[in-house]
């Protein structure tokens, strides 16, 4: 398995979001015994550790995470990145709406999806607001 070679075998953070299905697929890394942090998208305006290695986290929270740091280019998409053209283009068709009651929701269009920005907010999001750890690392 990959997470037993170095040089990931030394020092990393396996994260798994487990919004809707993901729960039984998070399972199933724990049944293996690979320790994951699962992250459940949620709604509302709070991150929230549920158990030791649980987390639910708001969607907007992950969103106007790589929002920010996108336009401060702090977070840059390197051209070799297998995925950097798909990632891209869904980065252009995700939307962010406000209804009348002033509530943020965050899509992708319709047909168009937003797997890889999910992946990338939620890698940021645990990077930089986990507890701090001995000394693992996170990895995509």
């Amino acid at each position: 398995m990959l997470l037993q070679r170095p040089p990931l075998s030394d020092s990393c953070k396996l994260v798994i979001d487990e919004t809707g299905v993901g729960r039984a697929v998070g399972d199933i890394f724990d049944a293996a015994g690979l320790r994951p942090n699962h992250v459940t998208i949620t709604v509302g305006q709070e991150a929230n550790q549920q158990s030791g290695n649980r987390w639910h986290v708001a969607k907007g929270i992950l969103i106007s995470g790589v929002d920010a740091r996108l336009h401060t280019g702090e977070l840059r998409i390197a051209e070799a990145l297998s995925d950097a053209c798909a990632l891209q283009e869904e980065l252009k068709d995700f939307q962010r709406k406000v209804s009348d009651a002033g509530r943020a929701t965050y899509n992708a269009r319709v047909g168009a999806h937003d797997d890889l920005i999910l992946a990338v907010a939620i890698a940021l999001w645990f990077s930089t607001n986990r507890p701090t750890w001995s000394h693992e690392e996170l990895v995509l």
